[in-house]
C-alpha cells in the first residue's frame, strides 16, 4: 500500500502544474492523503485527505451556483428578455442572490484556510515520520508563500 499512495501523491503534485487536467490533481492527492493516514494511523493525514475533497467539492459547487445565477442578476442574459408592457425591464432584485454566493464564499474561504494549515502541519509531520526531507521542504515552502502572500497583498493594494 506504500507504494500505492507515493505513486498517487507523487502523479497529483506533476498534474498540478498541467492546464485543463489540474483539478483531477486535488482528488488523487487526497486519495493519496487518506491512504497515508490509515496507513500511519495519523488522523491528521486522513482529516486533510478528507478536507481537501470536500474543499474540491464545495469550491466546484459555489462556481455552478455564481453561474446558474447569471441568468437572474443580468437581464439581459434572459431567454426572451422579459420587458413590461411600456418597454421598460423589469426590476430586479439581486440580493438574496449576492448574499447567498458572499456567505457561500465566506465558508469556502474558512475551509481553505483551515485545509492549507492542516496541509502544512501535515507535511511537517510526515517529513518526521518518513525522515523524507521533500516533505519538509514542501511544508515550509507553503510556510513561505503565506508569509510573501501577507507581505505582498498589502504592498499591492
Amino acid at each position: 500500500m506504500a507504494r500505492t499512495y507515493k505513486w498517487l501523491g507523487g502523479i497529483g503534485y506533476i498534474l498540478t502544474f498541467i492546464p485543463y487536467v489540474n483539478f483531477v490533481s486535488f482528488i488523487l492527492i487526497a486519495v493519496a492523503w487518506i491512504m497515508m493516514g490509515r496507513d500511519t494511523r495519523e488522523k491528521m493525514f486522513t482529516a486533510l485527505g478528507i478536507l481537501m475533497i470536500v474543499f474540491f467539492a464545495a469550491s466546484i459547487s459555489l462556481v455552478i451556483i455564481a453561474f446558474s445565477f447569471l441568468w437572474t442578476l443580468i437581464p439581459m442574459t434572459m431567454p426572451g428578455f422579459p420587458m413590461q408592457p411600456g418597454g421598460e425591464i423589469q426590476p430586479i432584485m439581486p440580493g438574496p442572490f449576492i448574499w447567498g454566493i458572499l456567505i457561500a464564499a465566506v465558508i469556502l474561504l474558512v475551509l481553505s484556510i483551515v485545509t492549507v494549515i492542516i496541509d502544512i502541519i501535515a507535511h511537517l509531520r510526515s517529513g518526521t515520520i518518513f525522515d523524507n526531507k521533500w516533505f519538509k521542504i514542501g511544508g515550509w515552502l507553503r510556510v513561505a508563500v503565506i508569509v510573501s502572500l501577507a507581505i505582498a497583498i498589502p504592498l499591492i493594494i
